[in-house]
């Protein structure tokens, strides 16, 4: 799916540089491609809205152990690890000084989570303060998420 040209003309305006990496000959999956997209975005969406001018945002798609794994890293801010826990939770927003301009609702990472375990996958942060984060989205390569068209063989 297309990230959106709010998103593009957000990291245009803060001239940030967007990257994508993705796996190649990734099987097709049975998902609800709105609920997927809706979580994708508001990935895309955090990393711009907190990632300083100049920074850096990755999008990444890949396979490994988890499954499917779903990846946006920034060289942003970074989330004091005592926070991240809490990063997942219903209206939960955390407070910085770099972020007062920062408008939300706190459910963004909440819709996240909930997308990613309505289809057995799960959502996590891997953050350092001052270097940047990294939010991933997995969903499990089993029989039930596979497309009936897809190759089963690895």
């Amino acid at each position: 799916q297309n990230v959106g040209s709010g998103r593009a003309d957000g990291a245009a305006k803060k001239n940030l540089t967007l990257s994508a990496r993705i796996e190649p000959n990734l099987p097709p999956l049975h998902v609800d491609p709105y609920l997927l997209e809706s979580a994708f975005t508001n990935l895309a969406e955090n990393a711009v809205k907190y990632t300083p001018e100049g920074g850096r945002i990755e999008v990444a798609l890949k396979r490994d152990e988890r499954g499917l794994v779903f990846s946006v890293a920034d060289n942003g801010y970074g989330i004091a690890a005592e926070d991240q826990p809490k990063l997942f939770q219903r209206n939960v927003r955390i407070h910085r000084d770099e972020w007062k301009r920062g408008k939300g609702s706190g459910l963004g990472l909440f819709i996240v989570k909930k997308v990613a375990q309505r289809h057995g996958g799960d959502a996590w942060v891997e953050s350092v303060e001052g270097q940047g984060s990294t939010f991933y989205f997995s969903l499990p390569l089993d029989d039930t998420m596979l497309a009936a068209d897809a190759e089963t063989s690895s």
